[in-house]
């Protein structure tokens, strides 16, 4: 992938070294805690430094291979027993004999989008406990098929383009129905509660994005406002829970308008969209370039 091999391959071993308490850049990486256990909410741990490197990509940031490494170990940890485990060192010294095989590399693997989030807890099952070379295979390439997606083009893809268009070009024809939502969400006392939902729509400039953001929070907006007329029922604030309950049911039943297509809002935080181009800045670094 033409990333430098001694920070990849020191990343590699370094969460090992944070359980030994022999680190020396200290217990996280790119805000991601390394401590042991490595297999516990290792899918968590996994998905905030996938999100955090992507994110990186988008700013036209330089990506750290040590980082890359370090996420390497935890997808790789995930082929293997745990350290707990009776079998882990007959194991790893069985994994240790076999070597990667060209054919492994030949094979097709899939570039993911913003589904990769979705789809981890699939991705990095222990599919081979009992195989070391189907380990050994197994870590190799889903470690490759994760750091190319991280590493693609930030852009829209193609096949996301011609969507895109149509949805900007439906959300700007309905003007009405966009001051609508805001006036219904906002003009009512769970305004607070919404803005904190809808930050990332607000401080979006890409149209398509903001009312992304907004129809994925839409069912969150939906339970709290159960419990808000649950609360207004018991404590018989007629008026108030009147107002609160008609005006935010307006609010979401206008967000269920907004034509935003599922591959879109899957995406929101994995492509740059054409709106937000112009208000960004992008250049490639080395390490992003070579990866495509």
């Amino acid at each position: 992938m033409g990333l430098p091999s001694e920070p990849m391959m020191e990343g590699c071993v370094y969460p090992d070294r944070v359980g030994m308490n022999i680190a020396n850049k200290g217990n996280s990486v790119e805000g991601v805690n390394m401590d042991y256990p490595h297999h516990s909410g290792t899918d968590g741990r996994i998905r905030s430094l996938i999100l955090r490197l992507r994110k990186k990509v988008l700013n036209g940031d330089k990506i750290d291979p040590f980082a890359l490494g370090c996420l390497c170990h935890l997808i790789q940890d995930r082929a293997v027993h745990p350290y707990s485990d009776s079998r882990y060192q007959d194991f790893m010294d069985d994994v240790a004999r076999f070597r990667i095989e060209y054919e492994w590399r030949r094979e097709s693997l899939p570039l993911w989008d913003g589904r990769i989030l979705n789809n981890l807890s699939d991705m990095l099952t222990l599919d081979n406990p009992n195989n070391p070379v189907g380990a050994l295979k197994e870590g190799y390439q889903k470690s490759l098929a994760v750091l190319r997606s991280i590493l693609q083009n930030p852009y829209l893809p193609d096949d996301l383009q011609k969507r895109y268009a149509h949805c900007e070009l439906f959300l700007r024809s309905h003007k009405k129905t966009r001051y609508a939502y805001w006036m219904f969400t906002y003009l009512n006392p769970l305004a607070p509660v919404h803005f904190v939902l809808d930050v990332n729509a607000i401080l979006s400039r890409d149209i398509v994005k903001r009312y992304g953001y907004i129809k994925k929070r839409t069912v969150l907006k939906g339970i709290i406002l159960i419990f808000a007329a649950v609360f207004f029922y018991m404590t018989h604030y007629s008026f108030l829970g009147l107002w609160t309950l008609l005006f935010s049911f307006a609010g979401i039943m206008i967000t269920t308008m907004f034509n935003v297509p599922e591959e879109l809002i899957t995406n929101l935080e994995w492509y740059l969209f054409p709106g937000n181009m112009n208000n960004n800045r992008i250049c490639y670094t080395r390490t992003a370039t070579h990866s495509q």
